[in-house]
């Protein structure tokens, strides 16, 4: 399923669990600056994935490793244009110093 599919599905379930008055809070990151600029000022991003924030997170302490799990950094205009596409409003409550955020979705 590609990113924005799943990111998608997901706001499309939140929305479902949302009463008219409720709200709710998400935080994430920007993971842009992680990636190295080009010779034209860009960002040089593999291609591995759809979506730069989508990564698969392999843990391992003392020897012992857990499955490996999906998992999504979303920068604010993304979640913003799904957001909207699947009747949410989305609010930028505060930006953090380090490519944070947190956002409140609401109907």
């Amino acid at each position: 399923m590609r990113a924005t599919q799943k990111a998608w599905a997901f706001l499309s379930k939140l929305r479902s669990l949302l009463n008219e008055n409720g709200q709710i809070l998400v935080d994430s990151s920007d993971i842009i600056y992680m990636f190295d600029d080009d010779e034209d000022g860009g960002k040089w991003i593999p291609t591995d994935n759809e979506y730069y924030g989508e990564l698969v997170f392999n843990i391992e302490y003392k020897g012992e490793k857990e499955n490996p799990f999906d998992w999504m950094y979303v920068d604010y205009n993304t979640l913003q244009n799904a957001a909207l596409a699947n009747g949410l409003q989305c609010e930028l409550v505060v930006e953090g110093e380090h490519f944070d955020y947190l956002a409140r979705l609401s109907l």
